[in-house]
């Protein structure tokens, strides 16, 4: 999946990099500082601020981790993770871009579950 979307975006990444990529349960980081993300220690990559993948018109990198991730694993379910923060449109635009992937059938996480003892 990585290699797909490096090459799509012209990024050259370690095979040290790719594999600990492919380590991480998640990634919210534009491809502009991806390779700032993974040079960082475990703490400090923890504590990094993940702005979100790109998904306007001229940067479109959500549309390439799709495919790419539909190349390496066809059987794969997405899921769609966003906060109270995140616009309508944005939501729309991110459906969008599914849709027009024909991916129809994916999670959508509206909440962080609390622990019962905190309330």
């Amino acid at each position: 999946m990585l290699q797909y979307v490096a090459q799509q975006n012209g990024l050259n990444l370690s095979s040290d990099q790719a594999e600990l990529f492919s380590l991480l349960s998640s990634s919210g980081v534009p491809l502009e500082n991806i390779d700032y993300y993974l040079s960082l220690e475990g703490d400090e990559r923890k504590a990094f601020y993940q702005a979100g993948i790109p998904v306007n018109v001229e940067n479109n990198q959500l549309k390439s981790w799709l495919i790419g991730s539909r190349l390496s694993n066809p059987n794969l379910r997405f899921a769609i993770n966003g906060d109270a923060e995140v616009s309508v449109s944005k939501i729309k635009r991110v459906f969008d871009i599914l849709q027009d992937l024909n991916i129809t059938r994916f999670n959508l996480v509206t909440d962080t579950e609390v622990d019962a003892s905190e309330s």
